[in-house]
C-alpha cells in the first residue's frame, strides 16, 4: 500500500488475430448512488485534489456494476462457479493424467505462487517501508507489550511475540495468508478480504483472549477495500472462523458483505460483551459491493465474545435512528467511525457519521449524548432521520474517540465532510473515588487543535477523512494525548496540551524523525511509555512516549522512534513491474505512493529493494533491446524518467525534470498513473495514453510536438488538450510488424485493436473494438463502431481480402503492396484515406466499361 492511500483493473479481448494490435482502454465511470456515498473528490490545501482521492481516477474504471446489483455478491457467485470447476477438474484428473504425462507443462493451475517481494523498500526519507498498517492491538494479557497484532490493508493480520524487544530483532508472522478459509480449494467459495480495518484482543480473559479482526478498510480512499465479515480466533491466530452476518431472529439477517470495520470495544464489567463499529469501505461503495437489501452499517454487539452478533438500536430521544429490520427494509445504515469503552463510566461511546456521538451501557441500545463535542452537532443540523441516512448538513463525517483509562476522561476529535476541524474536546470525569463527578458527559473543554490545521485562514485538517487517530495515555498524574493525521502530534494536559508535530513527514522539515506519513493507528500500553504507530509506510515504535525535548524538526526527533518494518513482510501495492530480459533477478516495480523500487536479487526476499523515486510509482519498463536503459514514472500523470546505467541506476538519476512529461504531451490531463509502454516493434519509441495516444522518442523529449499525437481525443470536447471531461485511457498495448516510416510518431507498431468505454442509455458499458483486418471478432462485425478514418482503413483491408486471399491480411498484388508501403509513411489518420481511394476502384472492369473509357480518352 502507498504512502498516501491506494489499485487494478485489467480487461482483455479474447484473442488478438492478425499481425498487429493496439489495445486502448478508456473509462468514464460514475459510482452508483448509495446512502452515505464516499465524499469524493476531496481537495487539499490550495485547491489541488488530494493524492489519495486522485487514485479514484485510476481505480474506478471497470469496477462499478450497472444497476444496484452487488459486486460482492457477483464475486461470491464467481467463486462458487470456480469451486465447482475445481471439483469437476479433480474428478477428471485421473482421466487426463495419461495425456498430461505426454504434454510439456510449465506449471499446473494449483501450483503455488512464490513471493519475490519487495518485503521492504529502502526508502530515501523513512528507511525501510512496507505498506499500510490500519490497526494495532497489544494483547492485554502480555504486560511486556511483546504480543502485538497488526491489521493491514491487503496484507491480512500479522502477529509478533517480541515486538517490544530490540528493534532489529522484532519479527512479525502473517496469520491469514494460508488459512483454509482463504483458499478456494477448501471447497467453499467464501473467501474473506485480506483488507483489515480493525483488530482487537479480548481483555480480562485470564490468558490469551479472543482475537477479532474486522475485514474491510474504513478509511476514505479508493483502495479502502471492502470486507466480508469478522474473523475470530480463540488460539492466538492459529485458526480462524468467519462471521459473515448477524441473525436478529424475526428481524432478519444482516450482512457485513461489502462493508468495513472501524473498531471494536470490550466491556470490563461483562468481559464477553464486545461492540463492533461497522463503517463504510469507500471502495465497496464505489463498486456497489454491499448488498443493498441486507448489508447494513451501524453498531453491532455480541455477548458471547464474538461468536454471535446482533444489530444495536440507536435512538435520538424518543426517535429511532436505526434498528434491526426485516430483509429489504434497511436503508444501508449509518457509518460508525469510532467506538470505545470507558472503564470508569462503564459505558460505550461511539461516533456516528452525519448524526453525532452516542453512549450505551450494554452495547444493545444507544442514546444521543445531550452535550455533543462542539456547537455544530445540533439536532437541527443532525436530525434523527429515522431509518434513513443521516443529514449531509451534520458536520461529522469522521469522529474519533479516546479514553484515558485511569481518569475516565473522554476525548473527541471531529471533522466534517470537507475535512474542516470541528474541534478537539475533552470531557473531564473529575474522578472521585471510583466515580466521575457527574454522570453526564459534557465535553466542556475545548483543547487547541489549530496545529493540526492547514492554517492561513483554513481550518482543514489535511486528508483527515483518510487518516485520523486519537489516543490518551496516563503518565503519572498527567495525561499524554496523541493525535494522528498526516503526522503524529503529542501534547501533555499538564502543560496545557500544546500539540507538537513529532514526525514532520512532508511539511518541509525533510522528515527528521524518519517516520512515514498518514497515521492510521496508535496503540499504547497502560502505565508504560511504549507506543506503536501504524501508517502508510508500515510500523514504527517509541519506547519513551515520543518524549522529544529538543527544537522541533531537529535531528534528535529520530532518536524517539524505531523502525520495525524490517520484521514485516510484503505489504506493497504493485502498480506495474518490469523484468530484465535475460536476468530474472533484476526487477523494477511501481509502488503507487511508495514510489518506484528495484532489485537485483529478486529471489532473496530478505533483501530490501532500493527506492529510485519518491513520486507516484506507476508504469516502469526495461528496454529489451538495451537492458541498461530503465524507464520509470516519477510522479502523477505523464512523468517519465530515464537512466542508462541499468542496475547501477540510483535515485539521483531520476531526479529533476522528467525526460517525457506534460510539456511533451500538450499538458493533457490523464490518470494519476498514466499508461505508457515502450513500443515492442521499436523499443526506442514510447507510446503514452492520456485521453489520446502519443508516440515519440523515449530517450528525449526535445523533438516532441503536437504531431506526436497519433489519435484524436477519445470522447469529450475536442480541445487543444485533454480535460477532466474527456475519457482517459487506462491501459495501452501495441504489437505487430514495424512500420517503415522514419518519423518517430509513425514508426513502430502499426495498427490493430482497441477497447473503449462510454455511457450508453445511461449505463456504463464496454464494447470491444477488435479491429482485425476484416473487422470481425467471433463472427461479429465491429466496423460500425469505428471512427470514420479507422473505418476507411478497415474497409480497404476488407475489400482487399475479398480479392487477394493469400493469407487473409491486407495485401495482394504489387499495386496494393505499393499503396501500403506509401501509406506507411503517412500519419496514421491519413492512411485509411489513402488506401480507401485505391480500394474504391472496382474489382473488375467489364469490356464495355473499358471501351467507354477508351472512347472518352
Amino acid at each position: 500500500m502507498g504512502l498516501s492511500a491506494h489499485s487494478r483493473f485489467t480487461s482483455r479481448c479474447n484473442a488478438i488475430v492478425g499481425r498487429a494490435a493496439w489495445l486502448l482502454l478508456l473509462c468514464c465511470a460514475s459510482p452508483p448512488a448509495r446512502a452515505q456515498a464516499p465524499r469524493l473528490p476531496v481537495r487539499a490545501p490550495g485547491g489541488a485534489v488530494s493524492a489519495h482521492v486522485l487514485r479514484a481516477r485510476r481505480f474506478l474504471g471497470g469496477r462499478t456494476l450497472s444497476g444496484n446489483f452487488a459486486a460482492a455478491r457477483a464475486m461470491d457467485a464467481a467463486r462458487e462457479q470456480q469451486a465447482a470447476m475445481l471439483a469437476h477438474s479433480q474428478l477428471q484428473s485421473q482421466a487426463y493424467s495419461q495425456l498430461q504425462s505426454h504434454a510439456q507443462q510449465v506449471s499446473g493451475l494449483n501450483a503455488a505462487w512464490q513471493p519475490v517481494g519487495p518485503a521492504q523498500v529502502a526508502s530515501i526519507a523513512y528507511g525501510n517501508v512496507t505498506g499500510r498498517v490500519t490497526s494495532i492491538a497489544i494483547d492485554p494479557s502480555d504486560a511486556s507489550g511483546n504480543t502485538v497484532y497488526l491489521g493491514t490493508t491487503g496484507g491480512g493480520v500479522w502477529k509478533s511475540v517480541n515486538a517490544a524487544g530490540t528493534a532489529a530483532g522484532v519479527t512479525f508472522t502473517p496469520l491469514t495468508d494460508t488459512l483454509p478459509v482463504f483458499s478456494a480449494n477448501a471447497g467453499s467459495p467464501i473467501i474473506p478480504s485480506l483488507s483489515i480495518g480493525a483488530v482487537s484482543v479480548q481483555p480480562g480473559a485470564g490468558g490469551p483472549g479472543v482475537v477479532l479482526a474486522g475485514t474491510g478498510d474504513p478509511n476514505d480512499a479508493t483502495d479502502s477495500f471492502y470486507g466480508n465479515g469478522i474473523l475470530r480466533s480463540t488460539d492466538g491466530g492459529i485458526t480462524w472462523t468467519l462471521i459473515r452476518q448477524v441473525d436478529d431472529g424475526i428481524l432478519g439477517l444482516h450482512s457485513f458483505l461489502g462493508l468495513g470495520f472501524s473498531g471494536f470495544a470490550w466491556s470490563s464489567t461483562s468481559p464477553d460483551t464486545v461492540v463492533a463499529a461497522v463503517s463504510q469501505a469507500a471502495e465497496g461503495a464505489l463498486v456497489n459491493a454491499p448488498d443493498t437489501a441486507n448489508s447494513v452499517m451501524g453498531l453491532y454487539y455480541s455477548t458471547d465474545a464474538g461468536v454471535s452478533w446482533h444489530m444495536a438500536t440507536i435512538m435520538d430521544g424518543n426517535r429511532t435512528v436505526q434498528h434491526p429490520q426485516s430483509y429489504g427494509l434497511d436503508h444501508g445504515g449509518n457509518a460508525v467511525t469510532s467506538v470505545v469503552w470507558n472503564p470508569v463510566r462503564q459505558r460505550f461511546y461511539a461516533a456516528v457519521r452525519y448524526h453525532g456521538y452516542y453512549e450505551s451501557p450494554d452495547g444493545a441500545t444507544w442514546t444521543r449524548l445531550m452535550h455533543q463535542p462542539g456547537s455544530g452537532l445540533t439536532t437541527t443540523d443532525c436530525p434523527a432521520n429515522p431509518d434513513t441516512a443521516g443529514s449531509l448538513s451534520c458536520p461529522i463525517f469522521r469522529g474519533v474517540l479516546a479514553v484515558q483509562p485511569a481518569t475516565g476522561d473522554t476525548f473527541a476529535l471531529t471533522i466534517d465532510s470537507a475535512n474542516r476541524d470541528q474541534g478537539l474536546w475533552q470531557d473531564a470525569c473529575g474522578l472521585s473515588g471510583s466515580n466521575c463527578a457527574s454522570n453526564t458527559v459534557s465535553f466542556a473543554s475545548q483543547l487547541t487543535s489549530t496545529p493540526l490545521e492547514v492554517g492561513n485562514g483554513s481550518t482543514v485538517i489535511p486528508q483527515a477523512d483518510y487518516n485520523l487517530a486519537l489516543a490518551a495515555v496516563p503518565s503519572g498524574s498527567d495525561t499524554l494525548l496523541y493525535v494522528g493525521t498526516i503526522d503524529l502530534y503529542r501534547c501533555s494536559l499538564a502543560d496545557g496540551c500544546l500539540l507538537r508535530n513529532t514526525t514532520n513527514a512532508i511539511d518541509g522539515c525533510a522528515a527528521p524523525a524518519m517516520v512515514a506519513p498518514a497515521q492510521h493507528a496508535i496503540a499504547t500500553l497502560t502505565n508504560s511509555a511504549l507506543l506503536y504507530l501504524g501508517n502508510d509506510g508500515g510500523l514504527w515504535r517509541s519506547t519513551d512516549g515520543v518524549d522529544q525535548q529538543s527544537t522541533p524538526c531537529s535531528a534528535d526527533d529520530a532518536a524517539h522512534f524505531q523502525n520495525l518494518n524490517g520484521g514485516l513482510g510484503s505489504l506493497a501495492e504493485i502498480t506495474s513491474f518490469a523484468q530484465h530480459p535475460t536476468d530474472p533477478e533484476t526487477l523494477l516495480a511501481g509502488l503507487g505512493a511508495n514510489g518506484t523500487a528495484a532489485t537485483s536479487a529478486a529471489s532473496s526476499t530478505s533483501t530490501p529493494w532500493t527506492q529510485l523515486s519518491t513520486g507516484e510509482g506507476g508504469t516502469v519498463a526495461i528496454d529489451p533491446g538495451d537492458p541498461q536503459r530503465w524507464y520509470i514514472s516519477t510522479g502523477a500523470g505523464v512523468s517519465i524518467g530515464q537512466c542508462s546505467s541499468g542496475a547501477n541506476c540510483a535515485a539521483a538519476d531520476f531526479a529533476g525534470t522528467p525526460v517525457i512529461g506534460a510539456a511533451q504531451t500538450a499538458n493533457d490531463a490523464s490518470l494519476i498513473d498514466a499508461p505508457w509502454l515502450l513500443d515492442p516493434a521499436l523499443s526506442s519509441d514510447i507510446l503514452i495514453g492520456t485521453c489520446r495516444v502519443w508516440r515519440g522518442p523515449a530517450a528525449s523529449g526535445a523533438s516532441w510536438s503536437s504531431s506526436n499525437a497519433i489519435s484524436k481525443l477519445f470522447g469529450g470536447p475536442q480541445n487543444a488538450a485533454c480535460g477532466s471531461t474527456n475519457s482517459m485511457i487506462r491501459s495501452l498495448a501495441a504489437g505487430g510488424p514495424a512500420s517503415a516510416a522514419t518519423a518517430a510518431q509513425n514508426a513502430g507498431s502499426e495498427h490493430g485493436r482497441y477497447a473503449r468505454r462510454w455511457r450508453q442509455r445511461g449505463r456504463p458499458s464496454f464494447l470491444d473494438h477488435c479491429r482485425r483486418h476484416r473487422g470481425q471478432r467471433d463472427g461479429v462485425d465491429r466496423s460500425r463502431h469505428l471512427q470514420p478514418w479507422r473505418l476507411r482503413y478497415l474497409l480497404g483491408c476488407r475489400r482487399s481480402a475479398r480479392r487477394h486471399r493469400k493469407d487473409g491480411v491486407c495485401h495482394g498484388d504489387g499495386l496494393l503492396r505499393e499503396r501500403h508501403q506509401r501509406a506507411a509513411s503517412l500519419p496514421l489518420y491519413r492512411r485509411g484515406r489513402a488506401l480507401d481511394q485505391y480500394h474504391r476502384q472496382p474489382a473488375r472492369r467489364s469490356g464495355q466499361q473499358r471501351r467507354r473509357r477508351s472512347q472518352r480518352r
